[in-house]
C-alpha cells in the first residue's frame, strides 16, 4: 500500500471504524517475479527474458546499451531497435508515455530497462501503461527500484511529484556482477544510504501500530540489510568480494524486499528527500545522497517530538556515523532564497507526504521544519 493507503488505514484504526472496502487489507508483492543474479546473467538470460515476450524493446542511457546489449546472446531474444532514455533524464509523465508509445508502435511483447532509479521507475510505469511485463538490469546498486512496485514520478524539471503504485513489481531482475562492478563507488554509498532508510524510516513507524500480516518480515530484512551496510560500509569495498557482493545483496535485494513486504512505506526522511528536489544546485546530487541528509533532517525531527532514534543516541552521534560511512551530512552551501525555502517546507508537509505518519507530525509548524532546513544548508 502507498502512503495515503496507510494513512486512511491509520486513521481508520483511530477511530475504530473502516475506511473503505480495502483498509485492513493486506497487499504485499514480494518482489519480481524472478531474480538472475551472477557473473555472466546477461549471456545467460535469454531464455528468461524470451518467455517474457517477444520482441523486447531496451530502454537505456547510449553508453548504457553499447555496453549490455552485445552481451545479450543474439537472436534470443529478438530485440527492437533500442529507445534512448536521455543522460540525467526524469521519470515524468513526457517520458513514460513516450517509452509506452513506442512500445505499442513497434507491438513490443516486454520492455527490457537498463540504467538507474529513474529509467527504471520510467520503464516500470510506461510497461504499465502498455499493458507490457518489465525486466529490469539495475546498471549500479544505488536504489532498489529495480525490485519495487512502485515508481516515483519528477516533473520533466526535476521536481518530486509522487509515488505510484504499480499493479505489480518488475517480471524479472537481472544482477550482473561484471556490470555492477563497473559503476563509480559513488553509486554503490548512494545505494547504502537508501538501504539503511528503510530500517530507520520503517522503525519509527511501529510504536502503537496494529502489524498488518508480512509487516514483520519486511522489518526484518530492513534490519539485516541496515546491520550489513553498517558492518561492511566503512572499508566500502570497491572492488568485486565477498564483501561488496553483502553490499550490492543488501541495497538491491534486502532493501527491495524489505520495501515489497513493509508496503513501500516511507517516513520523514523521504519527505525531506521530496522538498529538496525544489532546492537549486541539487540536480547532480544521487537519490541516496539526498535520502542520507533526509535521514539526518529525520533524526532532527524526532527529537523534537520526543521520539527515540533507532540505531543512536543522538543526532549528533549519526551524523558521526555518517562522516565515517562517507555520506553527506550537509547541503550545498549559498544563500537560499526565503520564498524558496519556504515552498519546500510546505512541500515536505504537504499532506500526502509519509512525514505525516510519525506520531505528533499531523501538529507540526512549518517554522519548525525550516528551521531543521536551515540546519542542514552549509554556512
Amino acid at each position: 500500500m502507498n502512503s495515503q493507503e496507510y494513512l486512511r488505514r491509520k486513521a481508520a484504526l483511530l477511530e475504530q471504524g473502516p475506511v473503505g472496502a480495502e483498509a485492513d487489507l493486506a497487499r504485499l508483492q514480494a518482489g519480481p517475479g524472478l531474480w538472475l543474479a551472477g557473473d555472466t546473467v546477461l549471456e545467460q538470460a535469454g531464455p528468461a527474458l524470451e518467455a517474457l515476450g517477444s520482441p523486447l524493446l531496451p530502454v537505456g542511457e547510449a553508453f548504457l546499451l553499447a555496453r549490455v546489449l552485445p552481451r545479450l546472446k543474439p537472436g534470443s531474444p529478438a530485440l527492437l531497435e533500442p529507445l534512448e532514455f536521455p543522460s540525467g533524464g526524469e521519470c515524468c509523465r513526457e517520458t513514460v508515455e513516450r517509452i509506452s508509445a513506442a512500445a505499442r508502435e513497434r507491438r513490443a511483447g516486454a520492455l527490457l530497462a537498463l540504467g538507474g532509479g529513474k529509467c527504471l521507475d520510467a520503464c516500470k510505469l510506461a510497461g504499465q501503461l502498455a499493458g507490457l511485463p518489465v525486466a529490469t538490469v539495475p546498471t549500479s546498486a544505488a536504489t532498489c527500484a529495480c525490485a519495487t512496485p512502485i515508481a516515483a514520478l519528477y516533473s520533466a524539471r526535476g521536481e518530486f511529484l509522487e509515488v505510484r503504485d504499480l499493479s505489480s513489481p518488475p517480471a524479472a531482475c537481472l544482477v550482473d556482477f561484471t556490470l555492477l562492478a563497473s559503476a563509480p563507488p559513488r553509486l554503490l554509498k548512494a545505494g547504502m544510504a537508501d538501504t539503511l532508510a528503510k530500517w530507520l524510516e520503517l522503525e519509527p513507524l511501529r510504536a502503537g501500530q496494529p502489524a498488518a500480516f508480512g509487516d514483520g518480515l519486511g522489518l526484518s530484512l530492513a534490519r539485516q540489510a541496515y546491520d550489513r551496510v553498517l558492518a561492511w560500509g566503512p572499508s566500502a569495498p570497491s572492488a568485486p568480494g565477498p564483501e561488496w557482493r553483502d553490499l550490492v545483496e543488501a541495497n538491491l535485494l534486502l532493501s527491495g524486499l524489505a520495501s515489497c513486504l513493509g508496503g513501500s512505506l516511507a517516513a520523514a526522511a523521504h519527505s525531506f528527500c521530496n522538498g529538496f528536489s525544489l532546492l537549486p544546485g541539487l540536480k547532480g546530487w544521487l537519490h541516496g545522497e539526498l535520502v542520507a541528509v533526509g535521514l539526518l533532517a529525520q533524526d532532527r525531527l524526532l527529537e523534537m517530538l520526543g521520539l527515540p532514534l533507532p540505531g543512536v543516541s543522538s543526532a549528533t552521534q549519526r551524523r558521526f556515523q555518517w562522516r565515517s560511512l562517507g555520506f553527506p551530512d550537509r547541503l550545498p552551501g549559498g544563500k537560499v532564497d526565503p520564498a524558496v525555502l519556504e515552498e519546500v517546507g510546505r512541500k515536505i508537509l504537504d499532506p500526502g507526504e509519509t512525514i505525516h505518519l510519525l506520531p505528533g507530525a499531523g501538529a507540526l509548524e512549518e517554522s519548525r521544519i525550516l528551521e531543521i532546513l536551515s540546519g542542514l544548508i552549509s554556512a
